[in-house]
């Protein structure tokens, strides 16, 4: 996950503040490469994960203007192993 690539709402706010808003204000907001996995060594850079079809096959668009499970899955690409920056270790270690 790349945090600067996702843009959310600042939360925090009282029910009544938020009581009226868009699904639009309120839903998270994912730019391209929101999320990156592991290519390995010799991956090349920007590869997303999916292409539209095979979203539209298995996660068409419904009644909500942005599906969020669909623009998070959207937004995942593949980037190489030295490109790849995951502050987690134990998924590193699983992943080696």
């Amino acid at each position: 996950m790349v945090v600067e690539r996702i843009g959310m709402a600042k939360g925090g706010e009282s029910l009544g503040d938020v009581i009226g808003r868009s699904e639009e204000e309120e839903l998270p907001l994912f730019e391209d490469g929101a999320f990156e996995v592991d290519g390995g060594a010799g991956f090349e850079r920007g590869k997303m994960v999916v292409d539209e079809g095979f979203l539209d096959r298995y996660i068409p668009r419904g009644e909500i203007m942005r599906h969020t499970m669909r623009d998070l899955i959207g937004k995942m690409r593949v980037v190489g192993r030295k490109e790849f920056n995951c502050d987690k270790v134990w998924f590193r270690i699983i992943n080696s």
